[in-house]
């Protein structure tokens, strides 16, 4: 099998999948993280791009996600957040990303998602629709329990005199900080 990577401009994926003989990369002029470019400019972009390409299936990570004329595609989605979360959004973001949503969810052949949950939302806009659920995976070094050694290098290295805790993501009110915060306080 041979795959297709297309990287965003701003971004240098063949560095995450490393060296394989049977995956091509091919750079866009899309940005990795303008929403609005990537989905609206993106409506006209792939249909060019994806004319010229022979390609059996397509595996799409961001919406919208197009008519593709007759060739099977795969649409992943994590999160419907917009409409989980509405009190989080305007109006106007809300009312787009469902149109998009409803729009990806009709073009796309299988819908791929990280867990049930997820999956249950997805079937409330279409109960017949093809929905699997892969959860994401970890490398079998993901996780090994740090020596006290590497935790006092890490203190002197960031001038921490006490104990603490890392939480790596986005600040986004979704993400209900406050709480972490509130919990840490309490231990």
């Amino acid at each position: 099998s041979e795959f297709i990577i297309f990287e965003p401009r701003d971004c240098e994926v063949k560095k995450w999948f490393g060296n394989f003989k049977n995956v091509k990369y091919i750079k866009t002029s899309l940005l990795s993280t303008n929403s609005i470019q990537r989905y609206v400019y993106g409506l006209f972009y792939w249909q060019k791009i994806l004319k010229n390409i022979n390609y059996d299936i397509l595996e799409w990570f961001h919406l919208p996600l197009i008519n593709l004329e007759k060739k099977k595609t795969l649409l992943t989605i994590h999160d419907v957040r917009y409409n989980k979360f509405p009190h989080l959004y305007s109006l106007p973001r809300r009312l787009v990303a469902n149109s998009v949503l409803l729009n990806s969810l009709n073009n796309a052949n299988t819908i791929l998602t990280v867990s049930q949950s997820i999956k249950n939302e997805l079937l409330k806009y279409d109960s017949k629709k093809n929905i699997q659920v892969i959860y994401n995976g970890l490398e079998n070094n993901f996780y090994y329990p740090s020596t006290s050694e590497e935790i006092e290098k890490v203190k002197i290295k960031y001038n921490i005199n006490h104990n603490f805790v890392l939480t790596v993501g986005s600040l986004e009110k979704r993400k209900n900080l406050p709480i972490l915060l509130k919990s840490i306080g309490l231990l």
